[in-house]
């Protein structure tokens, strides 16, 4: 059964940004998380082999969260100023590499990548999300995993249940409740993971728990009542959209562009990754990884 990996770019490009150190070009350009990013890539290629990798981006500008909440996210920091002409520099690299890209204005990356899920479960093949979101853990299925790229690990419904005692179909109502400070969701004040897991082992879904409010008892009660607002408004949040109209152009994926793909290393200065696209100077060729 074919393999599609699907990343979370920014996810990872984050990640990246706090954990290298800085490097830069030989001409004094920032390029530490492109590096990075790289560095990844043939990790996955190489070790993984997956049939196709497809890398999800957010756009600039609001998205239909927004709308609905206008606080969605307003904690949210600007990107730091050395990551902000990184971005270029990757998307160049991806072509180079032939890996799709994937985005649409007024969606986040997470939709983009559940609706790339369904797209590609539905011809089916199996799926991996590349990425740390805990929101992406609603995706999960029997042909569907995350995969933590720094532990190098799988997270599937069963560790969801270790963690959180829950299905993946709960993982909606599960945020609802319990909300998220990263992106501002509200969720129910005072109601915890705990609880929460509680909750919808007892009821099933955040309906259920309201359909059997009075058997709730006492201070939970209270508290779900005067949250139940909230509740609903975090599920429109929390929720991924699987149904935005994005292209998987399938067949663009495969084949290094080496000639490109040199050149951009050796304008980063990535002398110790000149090998993966066939350098004269090196003993290593990675050009058959691509090769279909």
């Amino acid at each position: 059964m074919p393999t599609t990996y699907l990343l979370d770019t920014h996810g990872l490009l984050y990640q990246l940004f706090h954990a290298i150190p800085p490097m830069s070009s030989p001409k004094g350009e920032p390029v530490g998380v492109v590096f990075g990013l790289v560095k990844d890539l043939f990790y996955l290629i190489e070790r993984h082999k997956p049939d196709y990798i497809f890398c999800a981006f957010d756009l600039p500008g609001k998205t239909f969260r927004s709308e609905i909440y206008t606080e969605y996210k307003a904690n949210r920091s600007e990107m730091p100023g050395d990551l902000i002409p990184q971005i270029c520099f990757v998307h160049e690299i991806l072509d180079a590499m032939n890996i799709p890209q994937l985005s649409l204005s007024g969606y986040e990356a997470d939709d983009v990548i559940a609706t790339a899920v369904r797209l590609t479960t539905e011809q089916g093949n199996k799926c991996v999300i590349v990425t740390n979101d805990k929101d992406c853990r609603q995706l999960i299925d029997d042909r569907t995993s995350i995969f933590n790229i720094r532990k190098g690990t799988f997270y599937t419904a069963e560790n969801l249940f270790a963690d959180w005692g829950i299905r993946p179909d709960q993982v909606v109502d599960f945020q609802s409740l319990v909300g998220d400070s990263t992106d501002n969701i509200p969720g129910v004040a005072k109601v915890g993971k705990k609880t929460a897991t509680e909750l919808l082992q007892q009821f099933g879904t955040l309906e259920g728990i309201f359909d059997n409010i009075e058997k709730i008892a006492g201070k939970k009660q209270e508290y779900l009542l005067t949250g139940k607002e909230t509740a609903f408004l975090s599920r429109q949040l929390v929720a991924l959209k699987k149904d935005v109209p994005i292209l998987m152009e399938w067949e663009k994926y495969g084949g290094l562009n080496h000639e490109k793909l040199r050149s951009l290393f050796e304008r980063f200065g990535f002398k110790s990754l000149l090998g993966k696209c066939g350098a004269k100077d090196s003993g290593k060729d990675c050009r058959s990884l691509f090769e279909k």
